[in-house]
């Protein structure tokens, strides 16, 4: 009987985390959100399954950098989440398309989205007419 009220002893003491240190552990990586609507410039109405290449440039370099494809939903919008291992601030958004002749497009919008370990992450919101 008195082995089972150890091992029951010990059962809680582990189960309950009453050894080691029980704060949070840090998040590794950083996140910032990036919210772009487009609109048609004649029309006013949403480009609605719009593919777009996004790149972005951090604060003190020259070259943007590829993020990845996104497509325009419904109401013309995306919105990316952007993940990173530090905290930086993205000063630039570029948004490459292919237009109705099929020659590549850029939309380019200064910015200042910093990427954070903690909620609430920062975020942009864009409107652009194409």
């Amino acid at each position: 009987m008195k082995k089972l009220s150890v091992y029951f002893i010990l059962l809680l003491f582990f189960s309950t985390g009453c050894l080691g240190d029980n704060s949070p552990e840090e998040p590794n990586f950083t996140t910032g959100i990036i919210e772009a609507e487009f609109v048609d410039a004649e029309s006013g109405n949403p480009l609605i399954n719009q593919d777009l290449n996004l790149l972005l440039a951090i604060e003190e370099e020259q070259q943007n950098i590829p993020i990845g494809v996104y497509t325009t939903d419904g109401d013309g919008s995306v919105e990316a989440e952007i993940v990173g291992q530090e905290e930086v601030t993205i000063v630039r958004a570029v948004f490459e398309y292919l237009d109705e002749n099929e020659e590549m497009q850029t939309l380019e919008e200064d910015i200042s989205l910093e990427l954070r370990y903690e909620e609430p992450y920062d975020s942009v919101s864009l409107s652009f007419e194409i």
